[in-house]
């Protein structure tokens, strides 16, 4: 059986790199030893933006290079104005919208993700071809 495509939200990215979550490291280590695990330019931008925020210790740079080290395989991909992410993809947040749109367009089996709009019920994300799990359930699941 080949490997999944993985790819990563942000915020699950953030948890590792700038707030030391260790728990979340085994996530990573499974998508690169058994999956084919990779980020978008965008998503990769996003990560760089949360410098700016008061809780963040770390630079754009430093985030940056430490985002390839998790996530080294990084791709490329056209960006798109959010007027047409909002009438592909179902989102609160903006930027979510681009996680979804990079998952798309790296062709993701698999979007491992924590934040609750991607869970949502009453508004779940649509448009999307890869299953969305939880860092918990993707660690959980077997081939």
């Amino acid at each position: 059986m080949s490997p999944d495509r993985v790819v990563v939200d942000t915020g699950v990215i953030m948890a590792v790199v700038a707030y030391r979550s260790k728990h979340l490291i085994p996530v990573f280590d499974k998508a690169r030893n058994e999956d084919d695990l990779v980020i978008s330019n965008i998503i990769l931008m996003q990560c760089a933006r949360q410098a700016d925020r008061d809780k963040c210790e770390l630079s754009r740079d430093e985030i940056i290079a430490k985002v390839r080290e998790l996530c080294p395989n990084v791709v490329e991909i056209a960006i798109v104005p959010l007027e047409e992410l909002r009438e592909l993809y179902m989102m609160r947040d903006d930027s979510d919208l681009e996680v979804l749109y990079s998952a798309d367009m790296l062709d993701a089996d698999i979007l491992i993700a924590s934040d609750r709009d991607f869970f949502d019920k009453e508004r779940p994300p649509r448009g999307i071809r890869a299953r969305i799990m939880r860092p918990s359930d993707y660690l959980k699941r077997r081939r």
